[in-house]
């Protein structure tokens, strides 16, 4: 009885692997197939990023991020961007953070030469609720922007629902590949109600400590005037500072 429980056991995790590999093949070809329409929509863009974490105390988080954005895969610059936050956790469920951004946006053009660079600056209002289904962890995180123009200023809603899903094993320690997959909306409030855009990825990972994860994945932006294929290549590192 007992070899046949392990046997149970054991096609139980080899059909969830399939099951898992069957919808990330799904994914991928239904984003390859859909089609866009702006002028540099056709271009497979990258974006380069880096989420730090650092941890002074165990409810305190000192937050920097850093994106490089490009319209092709490593050429001709889209955006660049640094966003250091403050977060507090309240709980392990619940956090609310306080951050700052500034960017530089270029726009899209064949000669490097004609660009053209807008520079914006955020105040950033956060609060995220994070629970678990089986292994899956998920997050739910509600963010308000404001932002400055030369040109004037916006507001900005968003809201983002992310699952991260370890494969080999239930949690995710040293050696752990793993799925992400979000999809986050935008709206504007200011100067008026509308939508923005939205974004759903797609993406695959590796852990290679308990402090740094590597993401390699996909992202389809659909934006009120345009939508853009993006490659991500995501390097997430997390230190606690107070141990």
């Amino acid at each position: 009885q007992q070899s046949k429980d392990v046997n149970c056991n054991r096609l139980f995790i080899i059909n969830v692997k399939n099951i898992y590999y069957r919808y990330i093949l799904l994914a991928f070809l239904l984003f390859h197939g859909i089609e866009s329409y702006s002028q540099s929509d056709d271009k497979l863009g990258a974006w380069f990023i880096y989420n730090g974490s650092f941890y002074v105390d165990p409810k305190v988080e000192l937050f920097f991020e850093s994106q490089l954005r490009f319209y092709e895969p490593m050429s001709n610059v889209e955006e660049f961007f640094l966003r250091p936050m403050a977060n507090y956790h309240f709980s392990p469920l619940i956090f609310a953070g306080l951050g700052y951004s500034y960017g530089n946006t270029w726009n899209y053009v064949e000669d490097n030469e004609d660009k053209e660079r807008t520079t914006e600056h955020r105040l950033i209002i956060q609060a995220g609720l994070n629970h678990k289904i089986s292994r899956t962890k998920i997050q739910h995180r509600y963010r308000f922007e404001q932002r400055w123009f030369e040109s004037g200023n916006r507001h900005r809603f968003r809201y983002r629902l992310q699952a991260t899903i370890p494969i080999n094993g239930k949690e995710f320690v040293k050696g752990t590949f793993f799925i992400n997959v979000y999809d986050e909306i935008f709206i504007n409030s200011k100067p008026e109600l509308a939508f923005d855009q939205n974004r759903l990825y797609l993406a695959g990972g590796y852990q290679f400590n308990k402090t740094l994860n590597l993401q390699i994945g996909y992202l389809y932006q659909s934006r009120s005037t345009a939508n853009f294929n993006r490659l991500q290549f995501f390097l997430t590192q997390k230190l606690d500072f107070y141990k």
